[in-house]
């Protein structure tokens, strides 16, 4: 019993530093973004005016594949 306690303790223990470690990820790509966004490289857009732009310039590529 004792064993199999310490392998769940294990196991629980490498599931939180998994979440800490993507949550620190998540933190330095958004970090980025922000950065990205502030630094005026880029005009911000809604997620409608990207999908349009998107639609825009790749309209001509499914020609391609067809």
């Amino acid at each position: 019993m004792q064993k199999s306690l310490a392998i769940k303790s294990d196991a629980i223990n490498f599931l939180i530093k998994k979440a800490r470690l993507q949550e620190e990820f998540y933190d330095f790509v958004r970090a980025k973004i922000d950065k990205g966004e502030k630094s005026g490289f880029v005009k911000k857009q809604t997620r409608e005016e990207m999908l349009a732009e998107f639609k825009t310039d790749l309209g001509d590529v499914k020609l391609i594949f067809k």
